[in-house]
């Protein structure tokens, strides 16, 4: 904001001659400036920029300071120290004020910069009355790294020593019983894990607690021989844990010579128990018996393997502990979700298990993530740990971003997200399951869909069955074909039960190590005998034997359908409004959930939009055989779709 002055006139009296042109002419009437006016100038008030910042009779530190740089924040700190700050002869520094909010920002300030300020409040007297409330700051700070710029009080700052003294560390003086309250288990993307905590802004991490439980386990458990292990997605994220521990027990003189402390091994020779960092091959991990298992960030896992293989080595002990501790995933396939699942389940009650303690502080998938309220649920320390302006700063990106969103999701709300942009809402997805009969739908009017995708994957037939009445849902049923050869190396690769898949129908496995498109048009040409297929879309891109076999030998209508923009956004929308508005019922088959929660889409600049195999996740091979499906029914049904809207309904 400022204050405009002396704005020129033309002399036709124009006052625009700010916006004149390379001549000095009035844009307007191309005169020239009127003689003995000064040249504009724009004068930019100081004082509005601290209204801007909310300083006027408001004394204090914003925010925004506090979470600036560490080279600005220690220019604050100088211009602070500088105007109200004191240097004692021992090269104490000591900052005083009667404001509050001034004195509060301070400490944090201080604190935020690693010094260790000790607070102090009185009161103000002049000349014997006592005036108000006095707060004043003492902390140590050195020449080296002067909170100065004033030569006269730098002098008096002391030469920074090596020698150890108390002010260079915080104590814990006090270990006082308190009520239970909500906390959360946050990871930062940092090296070292560490993050600042609390008021005073001490250095810490998840690990700290999982650090101390190890240590426990390793000393005091009772348990002979006891065999503690630390594993996480890899070596390097499991000695985090290790690692916190061995710093506890060297900075502890009690502990002190009661372990033979190694690079990734700890040794209790009175127990005859180790402490050990493990990788994440499984192979090599038979053979265990653990006693105590600390798995960090549970979701990197590349599979079940290792978590089993350590959980089943307790099967000895009396008295196991296993700990698991992680953030939200990606994989709603992986062993994480499996126990996420579990736990969710515990503390619902639906699952009795005394020996399993879940704790889960997220929002679920039907809570408003836009409202203030749902980030308090998945956040029960907001206003210590995180900011609720930060927060608001991070939702607004993501409200401006549709890619961030899932970020948001994510991190801020602990939900569990497969996609790097959402296409489908799984709430809305989830709630559109609705019930498919196949008995009830036989001899009905329906439309196909075939993507045979690649030999070597998955291949998905789908018949969408349109309403035969107006109100009533569309129908969907899927079929899906994968090579029985190699379906390990794809359960490794995918992280998905596609043998379970297989076993429980879903999913027919054709013998050898690529698809046998023969059993494909066989299955095709008996669901032909139950149901109405009246026509199935197929790319000519991909198209093959099969395709001239159905339409020359099996009488089917084959129609091409490209997977272009041009041919899939009108369809790829009519899905996404039957979702929303709960008017697709898919039996909620498992295998179609999967690949519905890994879609992602492309978008041209006309806003049009097609399935995106590249970007998505993982398979979406069912959903694209949806989509073509759903192209041939709504184009050939009138069910007030996107395609009479845009007038698409002729073929």
């Amino acid at each position: 904001m400022g204050a405009l002055r002396n704005i020129n006139t033309c002399k036709r009296g124009h006052q625009n001659t700010l916006y004149r042109n390379a001549s000095g002419k009035c844009r307007k009437c191309d005169n020239d400036r009127g003689k003995g006016i000064k040249e504009p100038k724009i004068v930019f008030s100081f004082s509005e920029k601290l209204r801007n910042l909310n300083l006027i009779n408001n004394k204090h530190i914003p925010l925004i300071y506090l979470r600036a740089s560490i080279n600005q924040r220690m220019a604050l700190l100088q211009g602070l120290m500088d105007t109200d700050g004191y240097v004692s002869k021992e090269g104490q520094c000591e900052f005083t004020t009667t404001n509050k909010d001034l004195y509060i920002g301070t400490m944090e300030l201080l604190y935020s910069l690693g010094y260790k300020p000790m607070p102090t409040i009185g009161r103000a007297m002049l000349y014997g009355r006592d005036i108000s409330a006095k707060y004043r700051i003492q902390f140590w700070a050195y020449r080296n790294n002067p909170v100065f710029r004033l030569e006269r009080k730098i002098e008096r700052l002391k030469n920074h020593t090596e020698k150890d003294n108390r002010s260079h560390y915080k104590q814990i003086i006090a270990v006082n019983p308190v009520d239970s309250v909500p906390v959360r288990c946050i990871q930062v993307d940092s090296p070292s894990s560490l993050y600042l905590a609390g008021k005073s802004m001490t250095p810490t991490h998840n690990t700290s607690i999982c650090g101390g439980l190890a240590l426990y386990l390793l000393m005091a458990d009772g348990e002979s021989g006891g065999e503690v292990y630390c594993a996480a997605g890899d070596r390097a994220q499991a000695s985090l844990v290790y690692n916190t521990a061995k710093e506890m027990y060297e900075s502890s003189k009690k502990l002190e010579g009661r372990l033979e402390v190694f690079k990734r091994t700890m040794f209790h020779e009175e127990s005859m128990s180790k402490y050990e960092v493990l990788s994440a091959d499984a192979p090599n991990k038979h053979g265990l018996n653990a006693s105590g298992i600390i798995i960090d960030e549970l979701h990197v896992q590349p599979n079940r393997d290792l978590v089993d293989v350590l959980v089943t080595s307790t099967g000895a002990r009396e008295q196991p502990l296993t700990i698991m501790i992680t953030t939200a995933g990606y994989d709603r396939n992986s062993i994480c979700w499996e126990y996420h699942e579990y736990a969710r389940q515990v503390i619902a009650g639906t699952i009795k298990d005394e020996t399993f303690l879940g704790v889960i502080y997220a929002a679920d998938e039907k809570d408003n993530w836009e409202d203030e309220k749902t980030w308090k649920k998945a956040n029960p320390s907001l206003g210590h740990t995180i900011s609720m302006e930060y927060l608001r700063n991070e939702f607004k990106k993501a409200k401006e971003i549709p890619a961030y969103q899932n970020t948001f999701r994510r991190l801020h709300l602990n939900q569990w997200t497969s996609q790097s942009t959402r296409f489908i809402d799984m709430a809305s997805w989830n709630e559109s399951a609705g019930i498919v009969d196949k008995d009830e739908l036989q001899a009905c009017i329906c439309y196909g869909g075939l993507d045979l995708a690649s030999t070597i994957d998955i291949a998905a037939f789908a018949l969408v069955f349109p309403p035969e009445e107006e109100g009533q849902p569309f129908k969907a049923l899927l079929f899906f074909w994968i090579p029985g050869d190699n379906i390990q190396e794809k359960i490794r690769r995918d992280k998905v039960p596609y043998d379970l898949w297989v076993e429980q129908g879903y999913i027919r496995a054709t013998p050898g190590n690529v698809i046998d498109y023969s059993f494909i048009r066989a299955e095709i040409n008996r669901l032909k005998e139950l149901y109405n297929i009246q026509e199935i879309a197929y790319d000519p891109w991909n198209a093959t034997q099969i395709t001239l076999e159905l339409a020359e030998e099996d009488g089917m209508t084959m129609v091409p359908l490209r997977q272009g923009f041009q041919s899939m956004s009108a369809p790829t929308k009519e899905l996404l409004k039957l979702i929303v508005s709960k008017q697709l019922h898919h039996g909620n088959n498992p295998v179609l959930n999967w690949m519905a929660d890994n879609m992602a889409v492309k978008t041209d600049p006309a806003g049009n939009i097609k399935p995106d195999k590249e970007k998505s996740t993982q398979r979406i091979d069912g959903i694209v055989a949806l989509i073509m499906a759903l192209d041939r029914a709504s184009r050939n049904v009138n069910t007030g779709s996107v395609y009479e809207e845009r007038g698409l309904l002729v073929i």
